[in-house]
């Protein structure tokens, strides 16, 4: 323990120098959603990945404990519950809701997926439906989708059976129970793929019967109390084609390609031959049936497949392709040529697959896309050979179509010879897929080094790498096509250059294993920067841009144009996974994009130079339109922290004029103030508006907010576009700050209008201050630095101080020393003690503690109580770091101080440290209330969820490692029962439960204990684990004289699957506690058939316990020597304890002769022992006189009760095998 402690006291060092920062762990967002339908209420928790959780009555509450923390809003359910529970309410510690039930619930419990799901019902409801023999009220739905139809049966349980199958064209449903189903729902309105359906009801079954289409399939599934069947429609046999007679040979000759005949009317329309190529190759990732257009013939791989004829018509010798009705292609992937052209003087037909150097591009069918057929055409796989390939068809290649004008004619088709494309320049490289918990992974499986760059623009995400590879998108089919909606790779000879499309919810993380690129999609995650880069500026003027990435292991930087935007984009590919730039940093004519991986500029007027150094990446930027007139005054906009132009110079205030608008001497402000409020009164309607700016202003400069801000409500009631007024929106930004309304004030004060406003970022950074943005408030202050002088000293000195603040919350020392030093002897109460102050933060993050104690003690001095509190705190804290003072007198003051301070993060840092040091301490329980105050009270607290998680910590450990053993039972008791709730789930909480348990047994607290194992009999277990428990309750009972309670458990844990050895140990318990009831014949009729030693043992006791001594007595002689103990001693302590109980029996039955032979017997055994004299004194034979007598009966009592057997269960309680078998 004492180890423990001062491992905590370092702890809380160290916390101390970082002023107790730390980051939250975030309570995961759940949707909690109910209804109540058809009397079954149903609660769901949709999580983003469901934990372990419990749900249990206790004391007419429904609790449900998570193991992970949570945030939701239990209103809108608790209201739809309304018939089953009252309001619900999120515990401490955020892992634990509970609802009040409203009458005898039943409820069942389930993880489905993500979510989990309660179903409650009334007791009652239940048995009226449960006896009730009628067809059940089922609803029919249908309706069609893409490719197939739906057909949904809602039952009104989940537990109905169901089986089907297809005959013919009939679809025949049968359902284990008997339903009232109404069909006009498809009867009246059939489906593409269901046409009608009829109903059955016989021997307690019914059976749907739906017509189909011929050839059609169906498959079903069970969706909770639903029953869905999908039908496909199959896919239709084609017609054989007649047989002809065998042609006759014909001459060969040449065959000039001709405009296709004109189709009969009952065809479509054949489009004319296209001779130029497309200019972009599609890859379309279907899994559907594909449709060739009518213009184009299909040549397939090895396998046999009927092939068109070249027909001649009956005036020229034209050769004609005649395709067959939608042939169906071998593979989804196409390759779009130009037509095959007759071979001069020869039959043959010459085929080459040319490949366009188009960029190639994926659409999914969710896309909407669709492609203009092109003819005449002929699809062919892409080659896999160079040399060239003679096909010879087989006979039933040469397939014959009947012409529907006149009488067919056949010619011979020679052999076609197909001239292979131009190998690849690139390698292929396939895309994979693999699943993911709510999402998937696109794998680029790279067999050599590429390095990756991946960013946004243009509305697409882009993936680059510095290697060139055709890319096949074939994967990107099924459920994906709906994920991935679109994919194109652009062409490029030195790179490879990926655009994709993704649905919306779906953000990428990029990983690598190996050479293996992996970027994982999953539902409603944020894209995150594992190593963000950061961005250093330099040197920046007019007409130059220069900056520097700590960019290392990069690739080679791509240039390209985004086709969609325009924009002139540079990738710089990097080999490591997981760098890249978090947010966009946009300058003047060059933004560098976010990107998930690698780095992106964009540029619109602007050459972009990269050069590689040794520690990362110079980026130089030279902007064309500058550096053509860069002598001309042009007007740029900037935001803070990230201009190309330095902080411009002022004198004066141009724009917030607050010593313009105060006007007067605070002395005299109320008689100014009624001269413009007059004014404004009586000002005619054309100037009304100004004099209530001028009002408004003069309110502002001396400091009346709230006034200020009754003014502006009143201007833009009467005028509502003045919202839009520039000048309006700033009045209102600082009348809302002075308030300390943060959130209003940014709303006005970070406006476009105000984007590198000298004047105005000062107030920006006080707002970003009030909100807790540090990064926002350096960028803004550092931005207006220069300007801080156009204000009176004390605004000057009030932004001073807020810079230095902001300089140390960001541990920037040296910024924050040297802002200090320009704060010259304010003379604001306020301003002084706020330099003292920060003066001694400074000195606390250096390691200077006593310069920091005596800094604070200043800042106390001043007297200024919101900085002086704050001072007092932190002066605690270095004395204590320092070792001045130890944490029983930094309790102490902390004490005193909360009581002294409320209402703010102050009180939040003052209770959190007192919590910590309390922990240190070994004050578990003053710690947890602690932070259960917090908790409470400042839930919006950074603190709040940690201390949450904590606190489930402190809980675990106090019960589970041995922290309780240092506390008094009852005071341990106290604690449980106090935050019961954060017991955790399953194992762990069976556990911590039984430790305490057996700690309250070691001390005869045996109700306590009881009520702790009865809660998780009943609650928290199941099955052999219910049973194990229960076996040990009772004996808990029997211990505390409540045999009814032992028999009681004992029935209600009872479970079939138990070992030999726990069935016996459970009879022995039932005898024992039946014989505490005074039930003897039961009891010994349980172990009648039992001859264990434990049984022996029994029934000794239950002889004793009935005063049958003339069975006790063989009953007893027989257990002598028989063991019962591990150790020698225990087993001659156990045997003369046995003798002594013998030698009392036979006294109590007044068996002299019995009594003369066990003195000869057992008399040398028990010389020399603790019990010889009370042996001598009952078995000697000399009439007693009355003083013996009374010896004898006091012996005889002392003996006592014979327990054994409950002594067994006591010694395994000591020896910590209580609940070995458990």
């Amino acid at each position: 323990m004492i180890r423990k402690s001062v491992r905590q006291f370092l702890l809380l060092c160290v916390l101390g120098v970082s002023f107790l920062g730390g980051e939250a762990l975030a309570a995961a967002p759940v949707t909690v959603t109910a209804v109540d339908k058809d009397g079954i209420g149903r609660l769901v928790f949709n999580w983003e990945s469901a934990p372990e959780f419990s749900a249990e009555v206790e004391d007419g509450y429904l609790y449900i404990r998570f193991t992970a923390p949570f945030d939701t809003d239990l209103t809108a359910a608790s209201n739809a519950l309304e018939n089953y529970v009252g309001p619900g309410e999120v515990l401490e510690g955020q892992q634990s809701v509970r609802f009040p039930l409203k009458g005898d619930i039943t409820f069942a419990s389930q993880k489905k997926g993500t979510a989990v799901i309660l179903e409650m019902r009334k007791t009652a409801a239940l048995q009226s439906e449960t006896s009730s023999g009628d067809a059940v009220a089922v609803r029919l739905r249908a309706g069609d989708h893409a490719d197939f139809s739906r057909i949904v049966f809602d039952w009104p349980s989940a537990n109905v059976g169901y089986s089907s199958r297809t005959a013919g064209d009939k679809l025949m449903i049968t359902f284990d129970g008997l339903a009232k189903i109404n069909l006009g729902v498809l009867n009246n309105d059939p489906l593409a793929f269901a046409k009608a359906a009829t109903l059955a009801t016989s021997n307690g079954k019914t059976q749907v019967t739906v017509d189909l289409p011929i050839n059609s399939s169906a498959n079903s599934f069970r969706n909770e109390k639903s029953i869905v069947f999908d039908i496909r429609k199959g896919k239709e046999i084609a017609a054989s084609a007649p047989k002809e007679p065998e042609p006759a040979p014909v001459k060969t000759a040449e065959v000039k390609p001709a405009k296709p005949a004109a189709a009969p009317k009952v065809e479509k329309e054949i489009a004319k031959p296209v001779e130029k190529k497309p200019e972009i190759l599609s890859e379309e990732v279907v899994e559907e049936k594909t449709t060739t257009s009518a213009n184009a013939m299909t040549l397939n791989k090895p396998k046999a497949q009927p092939q068109p004829v070249i027909e001649r018509a009956p005036e020229k010798e034209v050769a004609v392709v005649t395709p067959l009705p939608e042939p169906a292609p071998i593979d989804t992937r196409t390759t779009e040529i130009a037509a095959p052209q007759p071979v001069k003087n020869t039959g043959v037909v010459m085929a080459s697959a040319q490949i366009d150097a188009q960029p190639k591009t994926f659409t999914s069918l969710a896309s909407g896309s669709a492609i203009a057929p092109i003819g005449p055409t002929v699809v062919l796989d892409p080659p896999a050979e160079e040399k060239p390939v003679v096909s010879e068809p087989p006979k039933e290649e040469a397939a014959v179509r009947p012409e529907m004008t006149s009488e067919p004619k056949a010619i011979e088709v020679a052999p076609v010879v197909v001239k292979p494309a131009e190998a690849p320049l690139k390698s292929k490289l396939e895309i994979e897929i693999a699943n993911l918990k709510d999402g998937f992974r696109l794998i680029f499986p790279w067999k050599t080094p590429a390095a990756m760059a991946m960013f946004e623009s243009g509305g697409a995400h882009w993936v680059v790498f510095d290697q060139p590879i055709e890319v096949d998108f074939r994967n990107l089919s099924g459920p994906y096509k709906f994920l991935v909606t679109s994919a194109r790779q652009m062409e490029e000879d030195t790179a490879t250059l990926l655009r994709f499309n993704f649905r919306e919810g779906y953000e990428p993380i990029v990983n690598k294993a190996n050479d293996e690129w992996q970027v994982d999609f999953q539902l409603d995650t944020q894209s995150s920067v594992k190593h963000p880069l950061s961005i250093q500026t330099q040197g920046i003027s007019a007409s130059e841009f220069r900056a520097f990435i700590p960019a290392v292991d990069n690739g080679r930087e791509i240039r390209f144009t985004d086709p969609t935007s325009g924009d002139d984009l540079v990738a710089m590919p990097l080999n490591a996974a997981g760098w890249g730039i978090p947010s966009a940093r946009v300058f003047n004519s060059i933004t560098i994009l976010p990107s998930l991986q690698g780095i992106a500029l964009k540029s619109t007027a602007a050459d972009i130079r990269i050069g590689q150094e040794q520690n990362g990446l110079a980026i130089t930027a030279i902007s064309n339109e500058f550096a053509a007139a860069k002598n001309e005054p042009r007007e740029v906009s900037k935001k803070p922290g990230e201009e190309i132009y330095p902080t411009p110079e002022i004198e004066m205030a141009q724009f917030v004029k607050l010593a313009e608008w105060r006007q007067v001497n605070p002395l005299l402000f109320n008689i100014r103030k009624q001269e413009l409020q007059k004014a404004a009164a009586i000002a005619p309607k054309k100037e009304k508006r100004d004099a209530n700016m001028s009002l408004a202003k003069y309110f502002i400069g001396h400091k009346y907010y709230a006034e200020a801000l009754g003014v502006l409500a009143e201007l833009n009631r009467h005028y509502p576009k003045i919202e839009k007024d520039r000048e309006y929106r700033l009045l209102n930004g600082l009348a809302e700050l002075g308030m300390h309304r943060y959130d209003a004030a940014a709303i006005n004060l970070y406006h476009d209008d105000f984007e590198g406003d000298v004047e105005v970022a000062p107030w920006r950074g006080a707002v970003s201050v009030g909100l807790g943005n540090w990064e926002r408030a350096a960028q803004e202050l550092n931005y207006s630095a220069p300007a801080f002088d156009v204000f009176e000293k004390e605004w000057a000195d009030h932004f001073r101080l807020l810079r230095a603040r902001v300089a140390l919350e960001n541990v920037d020392v040296n910024l924050g020393k040297q802002v200090l030093e320009q704060v010259k002897a304010p003379k604001l109460k306020a301003q002084k003690a706020e330099k003292a102050y920060l003066e001694g933060v400074l000195a606390f993050q250096i390691s200077d503690f006593p310069t920091a104690s005596a800094k604070f003690a200043d800042a106390i001095k001043a007297g200024y109580r919101p900085i002086t509190e704050k001072a007092r705190f932190d002066k605690i804290n270095v004395e204590l770091v320092a070792k001045l003072i130890n944490p029983e007198q930094a309790i102490g003051e902390l004490e005193k101080l909360d009581f002294a301070w409320r209402g703010d993060e102050l009180e939040v840092d003052v209770q959190k440290r007192l919590g910590d040091l309390y922990v240190a301490t070994g004050q578990i329980g003053n710690g947890l209330e602690t932070y259960k105050r917090i908790v409470r009270h400042f839930p919006d607290s950074p603190y709040s969820r940690d201390l949450g998680r904590k606190m489930n910590e402190l809980f675990t450990d106090l019960f589970l490692d041995g922290g309780a053993d240092e506390l008094p039972p009852i005071k341990a008791l106290a604690i449980y029962y106090q935050y019961r709730e954060l017991t955790p789930v399953g194992d762990r909480g069976d556990q911590m439960i039984q430790i305490l348990a057996d700690r309250l047994t070691r001390v005869d607290l045996l109700e306590q204990a009881a009520q702790l194992l009865e809660h998780q009999v009943n609650f928290r277990l199941e099955g052999l684990e219910k049973a194990n428990a229960g076996t040990k309750l009772a004996v808990v009972h029997l211990w505390n004289n409540k045999p009814e309670e032992a028999l009681r458990v004992l029935y209600d844990t009872r479970w079939r699957q138990l070992s030999p050895e726990a069935k016996k140990e459970r009879l022995h318990i039932e005898a024992r506690a039946q014989a505490g009831l005074q039930h003897y014949k039961e009891a010994l009729a349980i172990i009648a058939s039992d001859r264990s030693l434990e049984a022996d043992e029994l029934r000794a006791e239950i002889y004793w316990k009935s005063k049958n001594w003339a069975a006790a007595i063989p009953a007893i002689e027989k257990l002598i020597g028989n063991g019962g103990s591990t150790t020698q001693t225990d087993f001659e302590r156990l045997d003369r304890q046995r003798i002594m109980q013998l030698a009392v029996a036979r006294n109590l039955s007044d068996d002299k002769a019995g009594i003369q032979r066990m003195r000869a017997k057992y008399r040398d055994r028990m010389v020399e022992t603790p019990d010889q004299a009370a042996f001598d004194l009952i078995t000697e034979q000399n009439d007693p006189s009355e003083t013996d007598f009374r010896q004898r009966a006091t012996v005889i009592a002392q003996v006592g009760q014979l327990e054994s057997f409950m002594t067994g269960y006591r010694e395994k309680l000591e020896n910590g095998q209580f609940w070995a078998t458990y």
